[in-house]
């Protein structure tokens, strides 16, 4: 079935696709790699969820935030987490209605460790600068920073003296996938979150991954960001063919 719905969103017979709850997760994403074309402007396609808990402390602006990648590259090239930092901040946009703000996560918070992987996140973020600058993408960009410092504007203030007050992040980039996915399932397991997707990004046509342990109300949830996306995409693209 997921092939057939693959095909059916690539051939313009559905408008979006929602899977997963009764297969692995690889049943759906192979069917939408192979069959759906990407984006040319997305050197790699990437999944993001929306997190919504009300109930916690620091948790966004406005109890919301998006997380990615939660659940396809094990380890992204600095070219792909910056496109995958600029890309979920349009996503943002779009269902908060202002300007995001994203933030590259890391151990370490503006040079405090100078590992690889910190200096890898660094980077990312530099290049994210750029993409939004030249896509004329309006959102904030921020980082290398850990979490207390993305979140906690009070954290912020004792890391980062001297610098103006930061609202807390709308956007959450994990530098791999064992980050993203990990955080994505303690916020939705242990600290109840609600969790909308895996909403997969950077392929030509609106589609979704959810788990087997999705809830009917994160199903149609997940269901209704797809209808979203895709009167997005009818809106952007009325021929039907991304240009």
């Amino acid at each position: 079935p997921h092939y057939f719905a693959s095909m059916m969103i690539q051939y313009g017979h559905a408008d979006g696709m929602i899977g997963g709850n009764l297969s692995v997760p690889a049943a759906v994403f192979r069917a939408l790699l192979q069959l759906v074309k990407p984006l040319p402007n997305v050197p790699r396609v990437f999944s993001a969820v929306a997190a919504v808990a009300p109930h916690l402390a620091h948790f966004g602006e406005e109890g919301v935030l998006f997380l990615a990648d939660c659940g396809l590259n094990a380890e992204p090239s600095v070219e792909q987490l910056a496109a995958i930092g600029v890309e979920t901040g349009k996503l943002a946009h779009h269902y908060l209605g202002r300007r995001p703000r994203a933030v590259f996560l890391s151990h370490s918070t503006m040079g405090s460790s100078m590992t690889p992987s910190a200096q890898k996140t660094k980077a990312a973020t530099e290049m994210a600068h750029k993409l939004a600058v030249d896509g004329i993408v309006d959102m904030e960009i921020d980082g290398e920073l850990q979490l207390d410092v993305a979140l906690d504007p009070s954290a912020a203030e004792i890391k980062l003296p001297g610098l103006d007050r930061r609202k807390p992040a709308d956007v959450l980039v994990f530098p791999s996938l064992d980050a993203g996915h990990i955080a994505l399932k303690l916020l939705q397991h242990v600290a109840g979150a609600q969790i909308y997707g895996q909403l997969i990004l950077g392929l030509a046509r609106p589609a979704a991954q959810v788990p087997r342990t999705s809830s009917p109300a994160a199903i149609f949830g997940t269901a209704l960001a797809v209808g979203a996306e895709a009167i997005k995409y009818h809106e952007l693209y009325p021929s039907g063919e991304v240009s």
